[in-house]
C-alpha cells in the first residue's frame, strides 16, 4: 500500500479544517521553493546555502508531519557535511519525487486556500 506523505487526518485534528488547509498550502509553496533552491545550490556547489535550505525544509516538514521528506532532509544535511555532492544530487532527486506525491495533496484541497 502507498503511504500518504502527510497524515492529513492528524493535521485536521491538530489544527482544525480551515487552519489545516492554510497550513498545507503554505507548506506546499515553501517546500517547492526550498527544493528548487537546493537544486540550484547543488548545481553551484554552494554548501552553506544547501545546508540552510535543508535545515529550513526539515523544520517545515516537522510542522505538517511530512515524515518521508523530513528524513530525506536529514540525509541531505549528513551528505553535505561529508561533502558528498553525488549523494546530495541523488537525495535532491529523491526529494523531488517525494514532493510530487505531496504536491497531489497540495492540489487536492481545491479552491479557498488563500
Amino acid at each position: 500500500t502507498m503511504t500518504t506523505p502527510i497524515d492529513l487526518d492528524e493535521l485536521k485534528s491538530r489544527f482544525g479544517v480551515e487552519n489545516f488547509q492554510r497550513l498545507l498550502s503554505l507548506f506546499c509553496n515553501e517546500a517547492k521553493a526550498e527544493i528548487a533552491g537546493m537544486t540550484k545550490a547543488h548545481a553551484e556547489q554552494d554548501m552553506s546555502e544547501l545546508l540552510r535550505l535543508a535545515h529550513g525544509l526539515k523544520g517545515i516538514c516537522s510542522s505538517v508531519n511530512a515524515k518521508g521528506l523530513r528524513l530525506i532532509c536529514i540525509e541531505v544535511e549528513s551528505a553535505a557535511r561529508s561533502d558528498d555532492w553525488n549523494k546530495i544530487g541523488e537525495l535532491i532527486e529523491k526529494m523531488s519525487n517525494e514532493f510530487k506525491g505531496l504536491d497531489l495533496h497540495c492540489g487536492d484541497q481545491g479552491p479557498g486556500l488563500g
